[in-house]
């Protein structure tokens, strides 16, 4: 991939990360198209590399169940958005249970549509590092 490619994709995903953060109530600050400097939701992806040939033209395939797992994750992600409306018009606030679920429903989207855009080899996990 070329390296002009991989910086817009790059920017891409950490955009999409932290709008899709404000707009789901993870994050209380509007992103910042221009740049991701102090950003509470902030996105490490890794330095462009060499990536292996056949798997990655098998990567279209490999992503089916990562894609149809990020897709149920979006609807919890969803679900947590709401109840957390209901909670912060209750308590003033967001609860911590449901941040962190959605920040790993978030998580986990995040690192598949970079394995799908060939910005990492690494599959999308479950657990974090």
């Amino acid at each position: 991939m070329p390296g002009s490619l991989h910086r817009f994709l790059t920017a891409y995903v950490r955009y999409v990360g932290q709008a899709t953060a404000w707009f789901y109530l993870l994050s209380g600050r509007y992103p910042n198209p221009m740049g991701t400097g102090g950003h509470p939701f902030a996105i490490e992806v890794p330095d462009r590399r060499p990536q292996p040939r056949r798997i990655t033209l098998l990567r279209g395939v490999l992503a089916i169940p990562a894609l149809l797992l990020a897709s149920a994750f979006r609807i919890v992600l969803s679900l947590s958005a709401v109840a957390s409306w209901f909670a912060a018009l209750v308590l003033g606030r967001t609860t911590a249970g449901l941040q962190e679920l959605g920040t790993f429903c978030l998580r986990y989207e995040l690192e598949t549509l970079a394995y799908v855009l060939l910005l990492t080899s690494r599959y999308p996990r479950l657990a974090p590092e």
